[in-house]
């Protein structure tokens, strides 16, 4: 019913999904609409949460970033969604 993660190419899996709410996790400054597009063209329902960089001083592009979420904020999207 609910797939959720960090943005990758895992969510590749939702085609095999029916009516599923799709939560993708991102680094901050890092957005990709592959997921969003995919999950519009299924009927999905797409949420995203973007976290906090844990690395900012490492010379790394944002998508390779670490970055941590709190437990509060994905437990109230969730709250919201369910």
């Amino acid at each position: 019913d609910i797939v959720i993660g960090p943005t990758g190419s895992s969510f590749a899996n939702i085609i095999f999904s029916t009516e599923a709410d799709i939560i993708e996790l991102f680094q901050p400054d890092h957005f990709t609409t592959w997921q969003f597009e995919l999950s519009q063209v299924l009927g999905h329902e797409y949420y995203t949460l973007f976290g906090d960089s844990i690395d900012e001083d490492l010379p790394l592009k944002p998508h390779h970033q670490d970055f941590s979420i709190s437990t509060d904020r994905v437990t109230e999207l969730l709250e919201t969604v369910i």
